[in-house]
């Protein structure tokens, strides 16, 4: 899935005000990553496969510096 869904920024956005960052665990395709660095705020996604990280697949190849793969049950450090 690489879903943008540009209605939860702005929801986000309106209950939040400005001042937003986004950690999304299990990204896959980095797609609500792409959206919100997309509007200027600071976001990283999490993906526990590597697999869309080797094959460039989504917005991997396009935003590598906010997507990394990990095992969120273990500790880790962003």
């Amino acid at each position: 899935d690489n879903t943008r869904n540009y209605r939860f920024l702005h929801k986000c956005k309106k209950l939040y005000g400005s001042d937003l960052s986004l950690l999304d665990l299990g990204c896959s395709g980095g797609g609500l990553v792409f959206e919100f660095a997309l509007n200027g705020y600071k976001a990283i996604g999490l993906e526990g496969s590597d697999a869309s990280q080797k094959i460039g697949r989504a917005n991997w190849r396009t935003i590598p510096e906010n997507l990394f793969t990990c095992d969120i049950t273990k500790d880790f450090t962003l």
